[in-house]
């Protein structure tokens, strides 16, 4: 049998409150945890972070403790924050992993320095990405950016619009930084993903909104199990939907509870989005997407002669 070396699972779980709960079944040890649970911000936390910390998806706020505890060689364990443990509260998440060899998925850290224009290529990414995200460990948002963002732009999962000096490119093994706080603050501690598209597996992309209802976001290539909508021009937080969602429910990636007439479902080659502006304003907004296909994925290895 093929060797899996980058899998990605969907999942939920209701909390109870209870410290040092183990969530498994995942199947894998993750090198990242994204969660999602009620009117709570999002969060997530990959194998770089070490102590008790995890970080926000949206909100500038610095890493804070009793959240995702740990990844764990059949998941992760949970403390009592109700960020992903309030007692009674549905909790969305995604788990992925990937081996040594294959160029579609990293994360790591680094130390800012504070200089505009730093190439970051020395972080162990052995491809050009396709998406990075970065949040330090203080009071700023992540910072987020695809292959589709022109000029020297990020986009972000939190409520903040589009703005420049932070993600500057995208780059062959890394990324260029600019000296904005959310990236690159001197002597600051740095996270970081990366992704690399993968035919039927990870894609990006970008749509104008036109305030249609039950549009059909099509020309992903596969049917998604994660799918993540942001509003480049407006200060509302991203919108995030799983297989895991029901009926015509989505769910911000702030501090917002799931609702309706966002992401509504996910279709055979893309996804469909209601009349929300905070995925499909009529008034010509530019919207920013990323989307995953769950699975064991055999993807291409790239071997070192011995």
């Amino acid at each position: 049998m093929a060797r899996t070396n980058f899998q990605i699972k969907v999942g939920t779980y209701t909390g109870d409150g209870v410290d040092n709960t183990n969530i498994t079944g995942v199947g894998f040890r993750p090198d990242l945890v994204i969660i999602k649970g009620g009117a709570n911000v999002a969060c997530w936390r990959t194998k770089d972070i070490r102590d008790d910390f995890t970080m926000f998806f949206a909100g500038n706020t610095a890493n804070f403790s009793d959240g995702i505890q740990k990844l764990t060689s059949n998941g992760f364990q949970i403390g009592t924050d109700a960020k992903v443990n309030a007692d009674g509260t549905t909790y969305y998440y995604i788990a992925i992993r990937g081996t040594a060899g294959q160029r579609y998925f990293y994360t790591g850290l680094y130390k800012g320095n504070g200089s505009d224009g730093r190439n970051f290529t020395t972080g162990g990414i052995d491809f050009t990405p396709d998406l990075v995200w970065i949040k330090g460990d203080t009071n700023q948002n992540p910072s987020t950016r695809t292959t589709e963002v022109s000029g020297d732009n990020s986009w972000h999962f939190a409520g903040v619009a589009d703005a420049a000096d932070e993600i500057q490119n995208l780059q062959s093994n890394g990324f260029q930084l600019g000296t904005s706080a959310r990236v690159n603050t001197n002597g600051m501690s740095y996270f970081f993903t990366a992704f690399k598209k993968l035919a039927g597996v990870i894609a990006t992309g970008t749509y104008t909104g036109n305030g249609g209802d039950s549009r059909e976001i099509t020309g992903i290539g596969f049917q998604p199990d994660v799918v993540i909508v942001k509003d480049g021009t407006t200060t509302a937080a991203a919108i995030i939907r799983t297989s895991d969602f029901s009926g015509d429910s989505s769910a911000s990636l702030g501090a917002a509870a799931p609702t309706t007439n966002q992401i509504q479902a996910l279709s055979s080659d893309g996804f469909q989005v209601g009349t929300d502006a905070k995925v499909n304003a009529s008034a010509g907004d530019t919207y920013w997407w990323v989307a995953f296909k769950t699975g064991d994925h055999n993807v291409p290895l790239t071997r070192t002669a011995a």
